[in-house]
């Protein structure tokens, strides 16, 4: 039993884990060919862009997540009807927001650009990035939704492959529409675009074979079980609405203290950030299918054991981060000397940063997907209570580490600007004659 679940627990974690760094990896594919194509501009504004992607892919979370759950635990339980009810709920308000997406894309792209911050040099960069990614938001929400209904009907592998499949095809076409066809940010945006239309293709195949055991049936639309579904989700909304409602504030800090190659630097400090956030999620979302399944079963002694596995799991990997980050000394940020050691040391400060930060943050969405998917499945008042009392508190813990840490960021770097040695190091290195 124990070497069953050990077994169950890699194979899911693992790929989702490798689902999660494909993504990653595309995101680092788009900085750097941007920035080899469009320069400094290019790059801040596909950084002012990406709270855009963040708002369609918290929302297509929301419901990917929260009604592939709510459909697992149904499934193990037994309940069919019930299950391809909660995937026909999850199907139409994903469409709905989706248009709303496709609606905003229409009318008030060029307001968003401005609203994040884009203006002068990076605006049409980031006008453009935005209009794809409005107008292919409901391929991402699909796509995301379709990748957690199949996990969770037993198909892990197939998920993971339609994600590094729509990865890898993003990455390839980047260089292609970036380079060959110079079509820049334009370009860089449709490969981005095109990506889950790819991956849904492959999931295709799990309902051409007919494995699948969900269905769109007709329902009774049911206000409950919308709050259902969004209860269980909301763990991973908070996880990436939070982010990108930080990235764009700490986007406006650097942009009043250091302009566009501030923002240029932030965002190739920030790509760290996406990798070990891919890994800490992959971690916490491939628990999901198995406390699901198992809660569905009433087995509560499988449940503890794949939670203490996840534990392990994300102590072990926060550790190799924090050596990752000790071992940084022989990076390259500067020429030499002396300026090149303060650059080195501040490069360490942000991974300890997002070593430490992350290790809490993978905590809190473990912990809080494991109580939501234990308390919220029964329908009566002290349910809800415990619930909406874990959402609380992953809300307040979200909003004051970001807070906290945007307001020490501005502290060091105004401290930094009366210095020679900037803390973003993009300064020049000081002249000796």
């Amino acid at each position: 039993m124990k070497n069953q679940t050990l077994k169950d627990f890699t194979k899911y974690v693992s790929a989702n884990v490798v689902a999660m760094i494909g993504l990653s990896c595309y995101i680092l594919a788009d900085t750097f060919f941007i920035s080899k194509k469009l320069g400094e501009a290019g790059l801040a504004a596909l950084n002012l862009s990406m709270p855009s992607f963040s708002l369609v892919f918290s929302l297509g979370m929301l419901f990917a997540i929260g009604g592939a759950t709510r459909f697992a635990i149904h499934k193990g339980a037994g309940d069919t009807k019930r299950a391809n009810s909660v995937f026909t709920h999850t199907v139409i308000i994903v469409g709905c927001f989706a248009t709303i997406f496709v609606l905003l894309d229409a009318f008030l792209s060029g307001p968003i650009a401005t609203f994040l911050g884009a203006d002068g040099a990076t605006y049409d960069y980031s006008n453009t990035y935005v209009q794809i990614i409005l107008c292919f938001a409901p391929f991402f929400m699909f796509n995301n939704t379709l990748q957690n209904f199949v996990r969770n009907d037993g198909a892990p592998r197939l998920a993971m492959i339609a994600s590094l499949t729509g990865n890898l095809f993003n990455i390839l076409f980047d260089y292609i529409l970036i380079f060959p066809c110079n079509m820049g940010m334009l370009g860089a945006a449709l490969a981005t675009g095109f990506s889950p239309i790819v991956s849904m293709s492959i999931l295709s195949i799990f309902f051409l074979r007919k494995k699948n055991s969900f269905r769109i049936e007709k329902t009774k639309i049911s206000i409950r079980t919308y709050g259902g579904i969004c209860s269980l989700g909301l763990a991973s909304f908070i996880s990436e609405f939070g982010f990108g409602i930080v990235m764009m504030l700490i986007n406006k800090l650097f942009i009043s203290l250091g302009g566009d190659t501030a923002v240029a630097a932030f965002a190739i400090i920030i790509n760290v950030f996406y990798v070990v956030n891919a890994i800490f999620n992959g971690v916490a979302s491939g628990t999901q299918p198995m406390i699901s399944f198992s809660y569905g079963e009433n087995d509560h002694k499988k449940i503890r054991q794949v939670l203490r596995y996840a534990l392990i799991t994300i102590a072990g990997i926060a550790v190799v981060m924090y050596r990752c980050g000790r071992n940084c000394k022989n990076i390259q940020l500067a020429r030499r000397g002396a300026f090149a050691s303060a650059c080195v040391s501040r490069y360490q400060t942000v991974l300890y940063i997002l070593a430490v930060f992350r290790l809490q943050s993978a905590l809190l969405m473990l912990f809080c997907r494991f109580q939501q998917r234990l308390v919220r499945a029964n329908y009566h008042d002290t349910s809800r209570c415990g619930a909406d009392y874990s959402n609380r508190i992953s809300i307040c813990v979200f909003v004051a580490n970001y807070g906290t840490l945007a307001c020490h960021s501005r502290r060091r770097i105004h401290y930094a600007c009366r210095r020679t040695d900037h803390i973003l190091c993009h300064a020049q290195e000081p002249h000796h004659p």
